[in-house]
């Protein structure tokens, strides 16, 4: 069984990754010169939080995502992700 207090440790751990690759990349960046409006509308649920999930779901053992997610994260672990989303918006965000 994995504690709250090893979760928390794994998320602080990515997201501070996740907040420096983000950096870089915004350093790095080529700016396209388009006229097109694009949507950036920030997402409920943050890359590391998705990271989380998806380790979380590896080590907890189980075979299948939508499972994992649908039955235990979205019910058993809304203090961790407060914020989930459906499970079809999750699985577009972890591509």
């Amino acid at each position: 069984m994995i504690s709250n207090d090893k979760i928390t440790e794994i998320f602080c751990v990515l997201d501070d990754f996740c907040k420096e690759i983000d950096e870089i990349i915004n350093q790095n960046m080529i700016l396209e010169n388009t006229s097109k409006k694009k949507r950036n509308r920030k997402s409920k649920i943050s890359d590391s939080e998705v990271i989380t999930i998806m380790i979380l779901f590896h080590l907890k053992g189980y075979r299948c995502l939508k499972h994992f997610y649908i039955n235990h994260v979205t019910k058993h672990m809304t203090d961790d992700f407060p914020q989930t989303v459906s499970y079809n918006r999750f699985k577009s965000l972890s591509l």
